[in-house]
């Protein structure tokens, strides 16, 4: 048999059946939101759902007494959602709808007049019932949302087990307690980031001693296209916004530092290119020598390439944006468009990738990603190896199929030919 190493080729294996078969390691899924994929497995999604479909959605959860409601998917090619609309079903139960990409919510009367977004107020617009990027953590602290967080984990490990998912980098900490995890002895290796809004936040989970456990740090640099809230170098094509700067250079610089005394990992979100400047700003004033993190990089000028290629970063990409931001983008960038989702250049830059679903926002599909991948201009080898071993780099799991004795094993060579191979151990 042809076993896969580290290093990304099949060495060859005799064995008494001497079959010809390819084994890899199972695959890893490098960011994405665990728990959250669980309840969207388990609850109703409002991904391209009308106005119409919406409201009958709301009505028949209220008839069925909850509070609060928590419903997520929706976007504006299928619906414009406002406060008003809301209003207009209930000013009495708190409704948050949150958009698919997890980074703009509209919300009714009973959230904007109960909880106290005084520490976040830029990034809420009462009026219009908006709720933006580091005050949704706030919505979520203030309003516990009602799930069964334990049964959504099952959901989510029973999906990705069976596609074959070994490893998940998970952000889960958002109104949900470290205690309340459900995490031991799963089948799944879970790493989990520590999402932070701010570096007061950050020092005080160290002293709360959340990294005695959690080895990693996530921050939100900007926000999403979608929202209009990724951070641009020049303005939206089709608004008259650079987005939100959530985290400035300095502050980042910060939080790297932090990071570098404590030997923890830096998970940084950034989409748009202004995101890139400010972590290069502050890489360039940190000079990191542990391995960090861009998560997205989704708008990448041609002038930062080799600056980010100077610097241990890996960049942590989600390939199905490609087809679901297909009529997104050039709506955002117009011309710029080019430069989105890079993921060959990344490679010829010799920048080390690692793939992931960024899950609920997309379903993990590594299979969908490889086709998408190819048509892009990645070979298969690139992107079975960056699945399967680029996240140890991370993590430092262990992923050798013969050590850990759980594997994939292809019929065919899988840097030839993108087939469904049967999932052992």
């Amino acid at each position: 048999m042809h076993i896969l190493t580290k290093d990304g080729v099949f060495r060859f294996i005799s064995t008494p059946i001497n079959c010809n078969d390819y084994i890899t390691p199972l695959i890893t899924d490098s960011h994405m939101h665990l728990l959250s994929f669980g309840k969207k497995l388990m609850t109703p999604s409002l991904e391209n759902l009308t106005l119409a479909q919406i409201k009958e959605l709301i009505v028949e959860k209220l008839q069925e007494g909850r509070s609060p409601i928590f419903l997520r998917g929706w976007d504006e090619s299928s619906a414009q959602v406002t406060r008003g609309f809301i209003d207009e079903i209930t000013v009495d139960t708190p409704v948050i709808l949150i958009r698919r990409c997890g980074h703009k919510a509209v919300v009714n009367k009973p959230v904007i007049d109960t909880v106290d977004f005084s520490t976040e107020s830029s990034y809420v617009d009462p009026a219009s019932g908006t709720v933006t990027e580091n005050a949704i953590k706030v919505l979520y602290s203030a309003i516990k949302e009602n799930f069964d967080i334990k049964k959504a984990f099952e959901h989510a490990v029973g999906y990705l087990t069976s596609k074959g998912y070994g490893f998940v980098h998970s952000d889960d900490l958002h109104g949900i307690t470290p205690e309340e995890l459900p995490f031991e002895n799963s089948k799944l290796k879970i790493f989990e980031k520590v999402a932070v809004n701010s570096c007061d936040e950050l020092f005080s989970f160290s002293e709360q001693g959340y990294f005695e456990y959690f080895r990693s740090v996530k921050i939100y640099v900007d926000g999403s296209f979608g929202a209009r809230t990724a951070l641009l170098s020049q303005k939206y094509n089709d608004i008259e916004s650079l987005g939100q700067k959530v985290w400035n250079k300095d502050q980042i610089a910060q939080a790297l530092n932090f990071c570098e005394e404590k030997n923890l990992h830096l998970a940084m979100h950034a989409i748009g290119d202004g995101a890139i400047d400010e972590i290069l700003g502050a890489m360039e004033k940190v000079n990191p020598h542990k391995l960090h993190r861009i998560i997205h990089a989704s708008l990448v000028r041609d002038d930062q390439l080799e600056r980010i290629a100077s610097h241990p970063v890996v960049l942590d990409v989600q390939p199905a944006f490609i087809e679901s931001d297909k009529a997104l983008v050039p709506l955002c960038l117009g011309e710029r468009s080019v430069f989105c989702y890079r993921f060959k250049d990344f490679f010829s830059h010799s920048i080390p990738v690692t793939f992931s679903s960024d899950a609920p926002v997309e379903t993990p599909d590594w299979v969908r990603d490889l086709s998408i991948l190819s048509e892009n201009g990645v070979s298969l080898r690139q992107s079975i190896v960056s699945m399967t071993y680029g996240a140890s780099s991370i993590d430092g799991f262990e992923r050798d199929p013969l050590t850990t004795g759980r594997y994939l094993v292809f019929k065919c060579d899988p840097f030839e030919k993108i087939s469904i191979p049967q999932i052992l151990g």
